[in-house]
């Protein structure tokens, strides 16, 4: 009997130390990678993201259908300049209020909002969305 309150106590203990350890250390796993960048967090564990990773992230996934003489909605998405500008519906991005910005809401399709890009493109991926997110509320600087 008092051999099985030493194996708990002993079970107890060592998944203390598992989770000890695995929240002191991080590995490239750990850290968020978008389109081929890996990013730093700040301290209250928001990826420090650049303009430039957001902009090659627009290029490569929306601005097919978001740029030239012939973007939808007036919106131009091949430049953080256009991003940040808006459409022909008004502002998209809220800077520092990824919440309220209507890109996430299209890129995640929620709150009624059309998903974007459309099938039958590939969504983007929860790691592309949470960089765009993450700029949005760094205050959406264009650097």
């Amino acid at each position: 009997m008092a051999c099985m309150g030493k194996t708990k106590a002993l079970f107890a203990l060592a998944g203390a130390m598992v989770l000890a350890l695995g929240l002191g250390c991080s590995s490239k796993a750990d850290e968020a990678e978008t389109d081929g960048t890996t990013n730093n967090m700040d301290s209250g564990g928001t990826a420090m993201v650049t303009a430039s990773q957001v902009s090659d992230l627009l290029n490569a996934r929306c601005a097919t259908c978001h740029s030239g003489a012939e973007a939808k909605e007036e919106l131009h998405l091949d430049s953080i300049e256009g991003f940040l500008k808006g459409g022909e519906h008004g502002a998209v991005v809220v800077a520092g209020n990824a919440a309220e910005s209507k890109v996430l809401k299209h890129m995640r399709g929620d709150d009624g909002f059309k998903r974007m890009p459309p099938p039958p493109n590939d969504p983007l991926t929860a790691e592309q969305i949470k960089m765009v997110e993450d700029w949005i509320n760094a205050g959406a600087k264009a650097e």
